[in-house]
């Protein structure tokens, strides 16, 4: 992980000790190799986590005198080295150093991989800034009128002596409503984040050229019928994007839920491991009923020996989480995964495994269920491979086949189950009628999940995911939690050029016969993923078996907690939070003993998000 700085006037011993900024950026690796590097205006501040580059060297190069602060991986390194003229064993940061040296601005559309770094250039003063295409290294800035500060974390922000740090209140307010943010947005008015496929280079005297450097294409060819070589394509990129992630030694964690995402990485690793596979620890949470049987298909299929299944929470730790959260992100984490799996890294710790593999973004793009083909299908008058791709025997074909001629007439968009479900959900919210009110909270809120249905075409929705601001957000959480146990989180789904293979395959590949979704992927991974996962219909487990048993669960000690948090609310949140709903709410569920599923997934991550931003802002008042 790096840190660095551009000073405009000041030296850059006015900005604050660099040692403190380390120990900030880095909390949990104070034990690990650090370098500064640094001229009058400009410093570099670089600690190994164990995580990507294994050294915390920044590298230097000596003709052209710039400095290269690194933090991820490439997986062109064959191609970055013939193009660049470089040694075998050049390392990531000095194939950085020379495609800056050689293609300037535009060296990170020549990149392929997950990583953040920057380049400072003591003989123009500039400092160039990127990040990878799909966001998975954060990389925070900060621009007034004293320079620039940048770093992965914005934990590291907090030593700097020239500033203050303002909290938004905007942000609170949609962190309340678990509304991602923005791409540039922080919890800090002060701070931006640099979006993904974005770079920023920065003169000596505050110039700033921000770019867009990389932009998915949507170039799938109209075919009528499913050639071979498309599945072929696809599946040699899938293999890629698991073996180029794989590390060259040592232990290598694999998430395993029994679902086609994580089970396919599952097994393609085990694969391509072979007799190497002991190197393999699958872990999987393990709550709903169905749960057991498909992650044990999984392993059993693939021969894992060592596997780790949760199926309970430890209370007493999760409340520990909270303290690590904000040392290690500087505020309250937009996305509940990164320390929800915090057990998978604590065993990960336990076990010396450094890299974990996670299924997250099949979902998303590769094997989303491609809901919207009939519509796509009927705009292109394919009414052959309409009725296709429809479902049951011919009398409930046909059936199928005139409701799709209607609703594609119709030319509209239907509401999906989740919309309506959000509906119910909104009449419960805790932020403040103003505030909802002044940054367009409610349209925003209803924005955050949209189905296939409300598409015309396959890639309309799979662009819609992709431009989410919930993907950053997940890997910026994931990857700075992981980082604090020294494990780099890996999530070959989101390999950009799986992505755009995907895209650029015909939409009549993404929906097999009788309806089947996720058909390209499940095609791709067959006999290699188990029968059972790979051709699961559906992604239930027994949700409703689970549901039923929090609808009997006594909700009590949760309505005490919201009564507790209000009664200790900080006075930053006034105006932000509706304090007397929130009071209302949790005195007569504490009167009619409500129970309920719902108020376990609504009030309960009100409840969490009210405390984490209460311990928040006062650990930010005391700093």
């Amino acid at each position: 992980m790096f840190a660095g700085i551009l000073s405009f006037q000041q030296s850059i011993s006015a900005w604050g000790d660099p040692d403190k900024i380390l120990s900030a950026l880095a909390p949990y690796s104070l034990d690990k190799p650090r370098d500064i590097w640094s001229t009058a205006r400009q410093m570099l501040l670089q600690v190994s986590t164990r995580t990507g580059s294994t050294t915390a060297e920044i590298y230097q190069h000596l003709e052209s005198g710039i400095a290269v602060a690194f933090w991820g991986r490439l997986d062109n390194r064959p191609d970055l080295i013939a193009q660049l003229d470089a040694a075998h064993k050049a390392s990531d940061d000095e194939l950085i150093a020379l495609a800056w040296l050689k293609w300037g601005e535009l060296c990170p559309e020549k990149l392929i991989g997950d990583f953040a770094f920057a380049v400072a250039s003591p003989k123009n003063g500039t400092v160039f800034l990127a990040r990878d295409v799909m966001g998975v290294k954060p990389l925070h800035y900060r621009i007034d009128e004293h320079g620039v500060f940048f770093a992965n974390s914005a934990a590291a922000f907090k030593p700097l002596k020239l500033g203050m740090l303002t909290p938004s209140q905007e942000w609170m307010a949609k962190y309340l409503l678990e509304i991602p943010n923005s791409h540039t947005e922080t919890a800090f008015l002060e701070i931006q984040k640099l979006p993904g496929a974005h770079s920023l280079l920065i003169h000596a005297d505050g110039r700033m050229n921000i770019l867009r450097y990389h932009r998915f294409l949507d170039d799938a060819p109209v075919e009528r019928t499913r050639d071979p070589r498309h599945l072929e394509a696809y599946r040699a990129i899938w293999q890629e994007s698991v073996s180029c992630r794989i590390p060259a030694s040592g232990m290598i964690g694999t998430e395993n839920s029994g679902g086609l995402d994580s089970g396919s990485i599952t097994a393609e690793l085990a694969r391509q491991l072979g007799a190497g596979r002991q190197r393999l620890y699958s872990m999987g949470y393990c709550f709903a009923p169905l749960e057991p049987e498909y992650i044990l298909s999984v392993a059993m299929h693939c021969r894992l020996m060592n596997n780790f299944i949760c199926s309970g929470y430890d209370e007493a730790a999760w409340q520990k989480l909270m303290p690590l959260e904000l040392n290690i992100s500087g505020y309250p984490q937009e996305h509940s995964d990164g320390t929800s799996y915090s057990l998978f890294y604590e065993e990960c710790k336990r076990q010396g495994i450094g890299s974990l593999y996670s299924g997250f973004g099949g979902d998303e793009v590769a094997t989303n269920f491609a809901g919207s083909l009939r519509m796509e299908l009927f705009d292109r008058r394919d009414f052959s491979n309409l009725w296709r791709i429809l479902p049951g025997n011919p009398l409930a074909k046909a059936g199928r086949f005139a409701k799709s001629i209607y609703r594609g007439a119709q030319r509209h968009s239907v509401q999906s189950p989740a919309i309506r479900e959000l509906e119910k959900n909104w009449r419960y919210h805790l932020a403040d009628p103003e505030m909802v009110e002044k940054y367009n909270l409610k349209e925003q809120y209803f924005s955050l999940t949209r189905s296939a249905q409300q598409f015309r075409r396959v890639n309309d929705f799979a662009f819609y995911q992709i431009n989410h601001a919930n993907v950053p957000a997940r890997f910026e959480s994931c990857t700075l939690s992981a980082a604090a146990y020294g494990v780099e989180y890996l999530w070959p789904f989101w390999d950009q050029r799986l992505v755009q293979q995907w895209l650029s395959t015909p939409s009549i590949w993404k929906v097999g016969v009788d309806g089947i979704g996720r058909n390209l992927h499940r095609q791709a991974v067959a006999g290699v993923c188990p029968g059972k996962v790979t051709w699961k219909l559906d992604k239930d487990v027994g949700f409703e078996a689970l549901d039923d048993e929090y609808d009997k669960r006594s909700n009590r000690v949760l309505f005490e907690e919201l009564l507790s948090v209000c009664e200790n609310m900080p006075a930053e949140l006034d105006g932000v939070v509706d304090k007397s709903k929130a009071l209302s709410i949790a005195k007569q569920g504490l009167l009619e003993d409500w129970r309920g599923a719902i108020f376990v997934v609504i009030v309960e991550a009100y409840v969490q998000r009210l405390q984490a931003l209460t311990a928040w802002l006062q650990t930010h008042r005391h700093a």
